[in-house]
């Protein structure tokens, strides 16, 4: 039987395999290691999983501690041909002390900083944390904020809290310090008034009473209580409503509704809600728009724009993708974050728009405009270089000086040494 390993650990995995069913290795199904060659590592005459470490002549499991310090593990430098001490993945070598920390934590930076890579020069460096609102976390790696106890960025029956040890935000679950959210039967921590791990139409929250989380509904829970059902949702999710649509509370009437999200129009014999200007139930090349008499309806359209063309709600207009339309300068035409087919168009420059972006300034330009070039040169995409750059326009040349000029003209030469018809042959 092949041991279970660690799933980032393939090769060790297959060193693992091989050890243990040598006649699978035989059978010519599992391929060596690097650090499998008895002249590099002569531990691997006797296990797969272990290499040489010249400094004491010793032999070590890979992919663990070894000789390395206690914050490293041992690994092997395929191009070097040699084992190497180095930091897991995810984490971060910190010089002064040696040790390694992992990416976006605290580690040995001040209270409210934590450590990521320095963009010029991959050394680790301490930034501070942004700034969230009373009652709210930043969590680093997402560079947004998070309310305090909520799931977050955190896994199933985690919540996202503060490490009173290492001052920085953490998920985790503790029934001492998180009582109010702590699930005794499963060990597990769930936010407040949503469904955490209970049955469909009940909501997970404290009973100061009984001082204790549990699963219920009742209509004192007048925030997340269905009238025409009887029964507790999550504000913010589906619940008992049609598709497309969130459970909320209407502060004005003082009680529950389903409502559609922002941006999205309600098709009254359904009651779904479905995104403006996507697909969404109507047929191929319509989309879903305002109705005129009644703008938080909507209906099936036809869509008007060609092939290679998205809809601007804004001017009414179609424009093609890839093109500045009307975009603020140093974006392009392109499709909005959609999961689905959506005809609208959106405005946006990114690195991936390989024959359109501009490292110098970190925007997009249209091809054959002028765009962030000198008078009389266009801006192109080299398919040699594979790079964008700044060409002269097809009628002119470029002189040895680098300057665009027509071919046979003065442009270029020294006024004192142009005489009669002696004219400047530009390089094309």
């Amino acid at each position: 039987m092949i041991p279970r390993c660690r799933a980032r650990l393939l090769l060790a995995c297959l060193a693992a395999a091989a050890a243990a069913a040598p006649s699978v290795a035989s059978a010519g199904t599992v391929i060596a290691p690097p650090w499998v060659n008895v002249a590099l590592n002569p531990c691997s005459a006797s296990s797969w999983q272990l290499v040489h470490w010249p400094a004491d002549g010793r032999c070590y499991p890979i992919f663990q501690q070894g000789p390395c310090s206690p914050t490293q593990e041992l690994t092997w430098d395929r191009v070097a041909g040699q084992p190497v001490c180095v930091c897991p993945d995810g984490h971060l070598l910190h010089a002064p002390n040696g040790r390694c920390y992992r990416r976006h934590a605290r580690g040995p930076c001040p209270r409210r900083h934590y450590l990521v890579e320095d963009v010029a020069t991959s050394a680790p460096t301490c930034r501070r944390q942004g700034r969230c609102p009373p009652g709210e976390l930043f969590w680093p790696a997402e560079g947004r904020c998070h309310r305090y106890l909520s799931r977050g960025p955190c896994g199933k029956g985690e919540l996202l809290t503060f490490s009173r040890a290492t001052h920085e935000p953490v998920c985790g679950c503790s029934r001492r310090y998180m009582a109010r959210t702590y699930w005794p039967h499963t060990d597990s921590c769930y936010q407040q008034m949503t469904r955490g791990p209970c049955p469909h139409g009940l909501v997970f929250f404290y009973n100061n009473t009984r001082r204790l989380a549990e699963c219920g509904c009742h209509a004192g829970l007048r925030e997340n209580y269905d009238r025409r059902s009887g029964q507790c949702y999550p504000q913010g999710e589906r619940g008992p409503c049609p598709p497309g649509n969130v459970f909320a509370f209407n502060n004005v009437t003082g009680s529950t509704e389903c409502r559609c999200p922002a941006d999205s129009l309600v098709l009254p014999d359904t009651g779904a809600c479905h995104r403006a200007f996507a697909q969404g139930p109507c047929k191929r090349n319509r989309f879903v728009a305002p109705r005129p008499e009644a703008p938080h309806q909507g209906v099936c359209v036809t869509n008007p724009c060609r092939r290679g063309e998205l809809y601007f709600p804004a001017d009414q207009y179609c424009h093609r993708i890839g093109r500045r339309g009307p975009c603020p300068a140093g974006q392009l035409v392109q499709y909005e974050e959609f999961r689905g087919i959506s005809y609208r168009g959106a405005c946006g420059c990114t690195k991936h728009f390989t024959q359109n972006f501009w490292p110098a300034d970190g925007r997009c330009y249209e091809q054959q405009t002028r765009g962030p070039c000198l008078a009389r040169e266009l801006f192109a995409y080299n398919a040699t270089s594979g790079r964008t750059e700044c060409a002269c326009s097809p009628e002119l040349g470029r002189t040895a000086a680098g300057q665009c000029a027509e071919p046979f003209s003065r442009a270029g030469c020294p006024s004192e040494t142009f005489k009669g018809l002696e004219l400047l042959r530009v390089v094309r």
